[in-house]
């Protein structure tokens, strides 16, 4: 088969070769677009995704789309987020149990400062002879238990101190009589003596 050259071979010939590099061009930019959509778009996602992660956003799950090594990428970084955030969770669980039990720590203290305090103005008041006091049990704990046993003693030494003045009244009062009874003895026996005078 011989081919002649003709003027319109060449037309066909050169639209033939332009058909050709237009096919090669929408081909190109087909492929490039379906490379940038299948591997590049998922990837630049990730990495957004990781970015927004880095900044405290631990939400941001990705969608697998395709079943290749961008899809295995996007399921590490599911199973990671997933990860971080159980992690998170745990040192929020054991940061809110920390808070509590500072929280708790502190009322303590302050519940037990506060007991103090209470015990000493009632002890003060006791020094200065106030025996009608008593701490207030609040609850059944140790410092309860102090201030149950401190009312004991307080009620057992008001009895004791009601009794030593009760004694004291009765001595002074059997003084007075004693008292009373001696100068009545004395002037029985000055009259005596006079009467005995008087008879001699």
């Amino acid at each position: 088969v011989t081919l002649i050259s003709t003027p319109g071979n060449q037309t066909i010939g050169m639209s033939v070769i332009g058909l050709a590099m237009a096919l090669t061009i929408v081909a190109s930019v087909l492929a490039t677009r379906f490379i940038d959509h299948t591997a590049i778009a998922p990837i630049q996602r990730l990495i957004e995704a990781t970015a927004r992660v880095a900044a405290g956003a631990f939400t941001v799950e990705l969608t697998k789309e395709y079943n290749d090594e961008v899809g295995d990428l996007v399921d590490r970084y599911n199973a990671l987020l997933n990860s971080v955030r159980e992690m998170m969770g745990m040192l929020s669980g054991e940061q809110a149990a920390a808070y509590m039990a500072a929280e708790e720590n502190a009322q303590a203290k302050n519940y037990v400062d506060r007991k103090v305090k209470e015990m000493l103005e009632v002890m003060e008041q006791v020094a200065e002879g106030n025996m009608a006091v008593t701490l207030p049990i609040e609850n059944e704990d140790e410092i309860g238990m102090r201030y149950k046993g401190f009312n004991q003693v307080i009620h057992k030494l008001s009895d004791i101190l009601t009794q030593v003045r009760y004694s004291v009244d009765i001595v002074q009062s059997s003084d007075g009589l004693n008292r009373e009874a001696t100068v009545q003895l004395k002037t029985g026996a000055s009259n005596q003596v006079h009467n005995t005078n008087d008879l001699l």
